[in-house]
């Protein structure tokens, strides 16, 4: 059986629209909230982005 797995749900429905069968949704495990009240942009750096 062939998967595809996805962590975004709107990644795994637009996947699903395209004729994927089995699509799976793995959560990232972020609680985004708890980031919520962090400061948006830094301007003093240049951005950075990390992706594991």
């Amino acid at each position: 059986m062939n998967i595809i797995t996805t962590v975004p749900d709107m990644e795994q429905g637009h996947l699903q629209k395209l004729g994927g069968r089995a699509v799976r949704l793995v959560p990232n495990g972020v609680d985004c909230a708890a980031f919520r009240h962090n400061t948006v942009g830094r301007n003093h750096e240049p951005p950075m982005l990390l992706h594991l």
